[in-house]
């Protein structure tokens, strides 16, 4: 299923056209597990995520332990706001485009693994959302300002990292963190027109009543997808 999707995202007789389209580039980070964990069995890894994902909370130095960073990227040049010391940088192909998707969209103990990508080898690639705990990339260059998206509520902040939410204290993000940034969100409107009143989100591939009627999560996604065409463009006149 999921070889379909990925397909469907990037047909391979499109690829060579997305790999060079002039206005628009592609960086997709992708975490890399240090090879010394590939061998611990699940339940012993579980307790080691975890305890690294809450020391990251505190320092976002902290994931450097349980894996590195690998930016594949399209363009001429390796994208300015991505460098890291904890990065190492590939050029997407032909050959690796549908592995890096596969990777990104890998969540460990849930998703079939990725164990190859063409051009960087053998490995255990995941979703790079686990090393992105921590919003710690600040947009510098106004030459290239940046997009961000999410699934905020409308007045609720971006938060400094995926834990916060669930903290009692709040830790606001320092306002030059956003020089150059915009964030687009869900407006009330569009929250209220929703059939559940919410948006969907990763939560939903385990709620129980979608895992028993998969065709109802389907129509609420398509539902979601086809009133936020429309209220894109009602946001984009009023720019």
């Amino acid at each position: 299923m999921m070889e379909e999707l990925y397909t469907i995202c990037a047909p391979t007789e499109l690829i060579p056209k997305i790999l060079k389209f002039p206005q628009f580039r592609l960086a997709i980070i992708v975490a890399d597990i240090h090879s010394c964990f590939h061998y611990f069995p699940d339940y012993i890894f579980k307790g080691i995520v975890a305890g690294i994902a809450l020391a990251n909370f505190i320092t976002p130095h902290a994931i450097s332990l349980l894996c590195k960073r690998i930016c594949f990227y399209t363009g001429p040049e390796v994208p300015e706001f991505a460098h890291s010391e904890n990065m190492t940088f590939y050029k997407l192909t032909n050959e690796n485009f549908h592995q890096v998707l596969h990777a990104t969209t890998c969540i460990p103990f849930v998703s079939p693994p990725c164990n190859y990508i063409e051009g960087v080898g053998k490995g255990k690639f995941v979703d790079g959302g686990l090393t992105d705990y921590y919003l710690n990339i600040i947009i510098k260059n106004e030459k290239t300002p940046a997009l961000l998206t999410g699934d905020l509520t409308p007045g609720e902040p971006v938060h400094r990292s995926a834990l916060d939410p669930f903290m009692p204290f709040k830790r606001d993000l320092p306002v030059h963190f956003f020089d150059h940034c915009s964030v687009v969100r869900p407006s009330e409107a569009y929250i209220e027109a929703l059939p559940e009143d919410k948006l969907p989100g990763v939560a939903d591939w385990f709620n129980e009543e979608y895992i028993q009627n998969p065709s109802k999560r389907r129509h609420y996604w398509e539902t979601v997808y086809t009133l936020s065409q429309d209220h894109w463009h009602k946001a984009l006149e009023k720019i």
